[in-house]
């Protein structure tokens, strides 16, 4: 419990746009996008002959050369004198997975791709999915939510989560990852998900390489008939059935994951379950009061991290 607390105090605590400004991080310019590196790396990504200090800005770098092999090399290379260096562990990883890099059409026209054992080190908008299924309660006429519980192996360990989720992995569209994570980790079938919304926000993930996720987070809703899962998965600890009023209770006592915290407010908001409580008001205030929900219309959270113009 205390390190599922320590988690959620870094999350709401974190601020891109002060972490740069307070000289924690530097930025990395694309054409595209940016990213967010310690600035404890900076030395080696330019010992790497790979990276250049921005005309106009010298306290952001930028690749040398505008070339998407270039790019991806420039990436593996660093990440080695990375490990060399001791700053980041070597990933124990059975297959390597890439995740696409770039603007609002990444996933399509990706600018370059990045390994995903390492996708956290970049701090690059990432793109990710996840879903909150349910049943009709009939008795109580009212739906209760398959929430996961997570493992203590993963970030954001034994916590409440959303049924299922996770990154989008190249070359996967929208759908085949949702399908995908629903049937990896709770050993269900996706028929009818309906798209809730999309969400970008940022967090530090709770690791001693100072990783920091940017997410642009599509969330799905769906009824599901086959209410036994199969969560075979490590990941995955368990699962329970909840209503609404219980998962705002987890979030109060912060028991959910705290880096999907604005997506399932956000979710629970669009189904039309928080008018119900008299408390949703304080609930979304005191979200909001946090960082982890922005005060505008489209529930965005900036990070003022811009492309090279």
């Amino acid at each position: 419990m205390k390190q599922i607390k320590k988690n959620i105090e870094m999350v709401r605590s974190f601020n891109a746009i002060k972490a740069v400004e307070d000289g924690k991080y530097f930025e990395l310019i694309t054409d595209e996008t940016s990213g967010l590196i310690p600035v404890e790396y900076r030395n080696i990504f330019l010992k790497t002959g790979y990276f250049e200090t921005l005309e106009n800005d010298a306290s952001k770098l930028t690749f040398c050369k505008n070339d998407q092999s270039f790019k991806e090399n420039a990436i593996t290379e660093v990440i080695e004198a990375l490990i060399e260096a001791d700053l980041i562990p070597r990933a124990n990883v059975p297959r390597v997975q890439y995740r696409n890099i770039g603007g609002k059409e990444r996933l399509t026209k990706p600018e370059f791709v990045i390994n995903r054992a390492y996708d956290g080190n970049w701090g690059f908008p990432l793109d990710g999915v996840v879903i909150l299924a349910y049943k009709i309660n009939e008795e109580a006429n009212k739906p209760e939510f398959l929430l996961q519980k997570r493992s203590s192996k993963v970030v954001f360990g034994n916590s409440y989560d959303f049924t299922a989720g996770g990154a989008i992995i190249a070359p996967q569209t929208v759908d085949v990852a949702l399908k995908a994570q629903m049937k990896d980790e709770m050993g269900l079938e996706v028929t009818d998900a309906k798209f809730s919304e999309s969400l970008s926000y940022s967090y530090p993930r709770p690791t001693k390489t100072k990783q920091v996720m940017r997410l642009d987070q599509r969330v799905y809703t769906a009824e599901i008939d086959d209410t036994n899962p199969v969560y075979h998965n490590f990941e995955v600890d368990g699962y329970e059935w909840a209503d609404a009023e219980t998962i705002l209770d987890y979030i109060r006592e912060e028991k959910f994951a705290a880096s999907h915290v604005p997506a399932i407010i956000a979710t629970l908001d669009k189904l039309g379950m928080l008018p119900e409580f008299a408390n949703k008001a304080e609930t979304l205030t005191q979200l909001e009061t946090q960082g982890l929900r922005n005060k505008t219309s489209s529930n965005k959270v900036s990070t003022g991290l811009k492309p090279r113009q």
